[in-house]
């Protein structure tokens, strides 16, 4: 049977399309031959470009059984760009990252300066974004706790860290 896909994101002017199925399988395709080529890894996989293929996201540990539950898809031609949310709550991105718009470019992260490894201003695959959650939680300490879940929704029935979503 077909995938069921239950989410989308098309990004207009870089050329590029994200869908997720209603099993957290993220897919991934170039929609415009003229603004889209992958060359800068904004569809977070390889091979052929212009047909709808499965993202596999990898955790730290080597696993791969991330479910997707969000994607996000920008950019330009010159810079494409895609953000995935998984059902933890976890910020991956990929593609274009010339002015450091993934927010991965800190030494932790793997990067000096402005370039990647080989000097490389692209991500080619999905990286998952740790970095962030502690740079948003030195603007705000209560961010991810259960004091901020419950000030929003009134109580924490998932403990989860799902806050991504609000400032992703």
């Amino acid at each position: 049977a077909p995938p069921i896909f239950t989410q989308t994101s098309q990004s207009t002017e870089a050329g590029h399309t994200i869908k997720i199925t209603n099993d957290g399988i993220p897919f991934s395709y170039c929609h415009s031959n003229k603004s889209c080529s992958n060359e800068l890894g904004e569809l977070g996989r390889s091979n052929d470009p212009y047909r709808l293929l499965p993202i596999t996201l990898v955790n730290h540990d080597g696993s791969t059984n991330i479910k997707a539950s969000q994607a996000y898809t920008g950019g330009f031609p010159s810079s494409g760009h895609s953000a995935l949310i998984d059902n933890q709550g976890y910020l991956y991105l990929c593609g274009c990252d010339r002015w450091q718009q993934l927010g991965l470019g800190s030494s932790n992260g793997g990067s000096s300066g402005y370039t990647w490894k080989g000097g490389r201003l692209w991500q080619t695959q999905f990286q998952r974004a740790d970095h962030v959650i502690e740079l948003l939680q030195q603007l705000d300490p209560n961010l991810g706790t259960k004091q901020q879940q419950n000030s929003k929704s009134g109580s924490n029935k998932d403990n989860s860290p799902r806050w991504i979503r609000d400032v992703a």
